[in-house]
């Protein structure tokens, strides 16, 4: 083989080899993976899926307002009808007050899902008139937490999914104004007095201290106002809870859909030199397709007002939205070999033991060359 051909022989292989790793260094750095993150995202507005059973612990409130409930009952020491606009003559209250007990006991149902029962203070008081007890949450179970804005700090938590059903107790912390709107006892109209909803002064015994609740199938939904000197750092959700969704999606007055979400960081977890990513206030973002996604801390800051939520685990999809413009924030194979420094080390080892390699084979060759 003449000097020519053998020149574009090796021309050519350059040509390929070079062309092959083009090839593969634009293919490792556009193939996304999934991602190791740890995320804090902050919203006012927050859906989750709960992927294991999981507990949401007692919660101390000011106020209440139960809706999506089958039934309410309780056994009262002390049972009176609030007046509303008009007074109530005394044989009137006597009838109502002695038709809603059976055996001591008052049942409540709920008719449909505009019926709601509130629990308050009798008069103005910023501290805590009952508590919500601790509620054992299944696999497949959606929460929703929403924080309007109002003059008092107050949520909402919404508990749905095919499986629901849940028996919630609440603890009063003393005499307390029950009101009930279009509920009724088993088998009669709704319960209303002038037109209105009622209103009851209740106090319960020792002996049966709780309020119980069951849920509609599939559906419960209460909102609670904490005092002005609520702590927010309590989690809403027992640590180390898996999800394998989550949303930070409202509806619009328009009917259109909103990002309820104020701030967020999104750290990768396995390199941390890294840049995080920066959620913006009020724009589309996405984690979804999550592998062993686990809930750090989901708590209620009343100053913003929203939640906290901080997350690890693994996402299929990390995507940021503005406008028409989506922009996906998972690590591609090229920033994993490049970024990890095990295999920068293991790589370090292949090239040095490569070198010591060939040093070997060009001394051999020389050492035959000149036998």
């Amino acid at each position: 083989m003449n000097m020519e051909k053998k020149a574009l022989l090796i021309l050519a292989a350059i040509v390929f080899l070079s062309i092959l790793a083009g090839s593969i260094a634009y293919t490792l750095m556009n193939w996304r993976i999934a991602t190791r993150i740890q995320a804090e995202l902050i919203a006012d507005r927050v859906t989750l899926t709960l992927s294991s059973a999981t507990a949401i612990p007692r919660i101390d409130f000011s106020a209440a307002t139960i809706e999506r409930f089958s039934q309410i009952s309780f056994v009262p020491k002390k049972l009176d009808v609030i007046a509303t606009t008009s007074a109530i003559n005394k044989n009137d209250r006597a009838n109502l007050i002695k038709n809603l007990q059976e055996n001591g006991q008052v049942t409540l149902l709920g008719n449909h899902h505009a019926s709601t029962i509130s629990i308050s203070h009798l008069t103005d008081a910023d501290k805590p008139i009952g508590a919500l007890e601790s509620l054992r949450i299944q696999p497949g179970t959606t929460l929703t937490l929403d924080a309007p804005r109002s003059a008092s700090p107050s949520f909402t938590l919404q508990l749905s999914g095919n499986a629901l059903e849940l028996t919630p107790s609440i603890l009063p912390a003393g005499p307390f104004k029950l009101t009930a709107e279009n509920v009724s006892k088993r088998n009669q109209m709704p319960l209303r007095m002038d037109n209105q909803a009622v209103n009851f002064k209740i106090e319960l015994g020792e002996g049966n201290p709780l309020i119980k609740l069951a849920s509609e199938p599939g559906d419960f939904v209460v909102t609670l106002t904490l005092t002005g000197n609520s702590s927010s750092g309590e989690s809403l959700v027992k640590q180390g809870s898996s999800i394998s969704k989550v949303e930070f999606l409202k509806q619009g007055d328009a009917g259109e859909y909103e990002s309820t979400l104020i701030r967020g960081e999104i750290r990768y977890a396995d390199f941390a030199n890294l840049v995080p990513v920066i959620a913006e206030p009020h724009r589309f973002f996405a984690l979804d397709d999550l592998s062993g996604v686990t809930i750090q801390t989901l708590h209620f800051d009343p100053q913003l007002p929203g939640f906290v939520l901080r997350l690890t685990g693994e996402a299929g999809k990390i995507i940021s939205r503005t406008g028409e413009l989506s922009k996906d924030h998972r690590l591609t194979l090229f920033d994993r070999f490049w970024h990890d420094q095990k295999i920068v080390i293991i790589f370090g080892i292949i090239v040095w033991v490569g070198s010591i390699v060939l040093g070997a084979y060009k001394i051999y060759q020389e050492v035959k060359k000149h036998a």
